[in-house]
């Protein structure tokens, strides 16, 4: 199980890294001055300037490795071990279960549905300014 974790962390994490750098660009600067005036530490650029910042667009990307997770899960589940809906998938083919193997597709793409929406709730909840600018 560990090494599908470390896979899957391996894959996304440069991604995030990725968008987070170029999030942390696209602020204005202009929001840096406002808190340089007001005299506001560290933690209050984090809060009030860098996190809203770049939290619209880490949910993003996070919604974009989701399907990248689920794909690296399916192929180490099928390749690397006995367990898992990847190594269910293709067990059901081999033994040509097409109704299992077909569950299986499902199943998987519920839970990527799932997480999918759960990045959605998160984003509507904690990123109500982004939605308000944008007109969403």
């Amino acid at each position: 199980s560990s090494p599908k974790v470390i896979m899957i962390i391996l894959i996304i994490v440069f991604q995030l890294i990725i968008s987070v750098r170029d999030s942390i660009r696209n602020i204005n600067k202009e929001n840096f001055y406002v808190l340089t005036s007001l005299r506001a530490t560290k933690m209050q650029y984090i809060q009030h300037v860098l996190f809203p910042g770049i939290l619209p667009d880490i949910l993003s990307a996070l919604r974009v490795t989701i399907g990248i997770a689920t794909s690296v899960l399916f192929v180490t589940e099928t390749f690397g071990t006995d367990k898992g809906l990847g190594f269910f998938i293709v067990d059901a083919w081999m033994r040509i279960d097409y109704i299992s193997m077909y569950a299986g597709i499902v199943m998987i793409s519920v839970i990527g549905f799932i997480l999918f929406l759960i990045i959605d709730i998160v984003d509507a909840i904690f990123c109500k300014w982004n939605k308000i600018r944008t007109g969403n």
